[in-house]
């Protein structure tokens, strides 16, 4: 058994070493099959990999971190305090992945309209529980069921750094062409020199589990301008304001931070003004 070598989440801590080397395992096993090359099979199996990953891990946290109220609303508060301050009510809105709708839920009062994104069914609930301007829509992941130039915000939390790179791309480009001029993208993902931010971070420096690919914001901004995207912001919150960094710092620190130890980024991250800086999310504008 592989020795770990990072402390796990303190709400992992019912489980024995041996589940936690059964959950890498799986992640590792299962992820596997979403690196092979034919784009056309891949595609299809997202939803299948993770079916069968959670049905054999029956003693998985997520499924715990599910009913704890208190892990849910911080992730929830996480995410308004990013979106709150820069949507308004004449925007159509849309979430990638958007899960349980919780967080489409509660921002439909922020915004006019908007569209949940899911590729299972399973998330899909009764319209009679959904506020008036929003609709779920479940689609295959990579091609956006919108017209050209329909949208003002497309968001997305944890969830590039799960596609495959080709995939990613494709679906940036299907982003780029149904958001308007002037039209915003909000990623939030793990910083690549943080990580990894899988169950492979547990046991080594390489993500080889459901992290197909991690990225510095600096890698996703050059993407993005690859793909068309024209302007680019990296946000932080202050006292519940929204913050943009800006490049040049945000450049000097991955440009140090990629020099150093994995050790002596973690310590210097324990400086508020250090985590604010770095951990920015990034807006690409169209």
């Amino acid at each position: 058994m592989k020795q770990i070598v990072k402390k796990v989440p303190e709400f992992w801590n019912y489980l024995t070493e041996d589940q936690i080397y059964q959950i890498y395992e799986s992640e590792i096993k299962h992820s596997d099959r979403l690196r092979i090359s034919d784009s056309n099979k891949r595609k299809l199996l997202y939803e299948k990999v993770y079916e069968d990953y959670y049905s054999e891990l029956p003693f998985h946290p997520a499924f715990k971190v599910k009913n704890n109220f208190d892990i849910q609303k911080n992730r929830l508060d996480f995410q308004l305090n990013k979106l709150i301050p820069i949507v308004n009510k004449n925007q159509v809105f849309v979430e990638v992945g958007a899960g349980d709708c919780a967080l489409s839920k509660q921002l439909s009062s922020c915004v006019g309209k908007i569209y949940a994104l899911e590729i299972s069914q399973t998330y899909a609930m009764q319209e009679s529980k959904l506020p008036s301007n929003m609709e779920i829509i479940i689609f295959d992941g990579f091609h956006f069921p919108f017209e050209t130039n329909t949208i003002d915000f497309v968001y997305s939390n944890q969830l590039i750094e799960h596609l495959h790179p080709d995939d990613a791309l494709e679906q940036l480009k299907s982003i780029f062409n149904c958001l308007k001029k002037g039209g915003r993208h909000m990623i939030i993902t793990p910083n690549r020199l943080l990580g990894p931010g899988d169950i492979s971070g547990h046991f080594g420096d390489e993500p080889i589990g459901f992290h197909l690919k991690e990225y510095t914001d600096l890698e996703l901004r050059s993407i993005l301008k690859s793909v068309g995207f024209k302007k680019f912001k990296f946000q932080t919150i202050i006292k519940g304001k929204s913050i943009y960094v800006p490049f040049f710092i945000k450049w000097a620190l991955e440009s140090y931070f990629s020099k150093i130890s994995k050790q002596k980024r973690e310590s210097l991250l324990k400086y508020r003004i250090f985590n604010l800086f770095f951990n920015t999310v990034l807006i690409a504008q169209k």
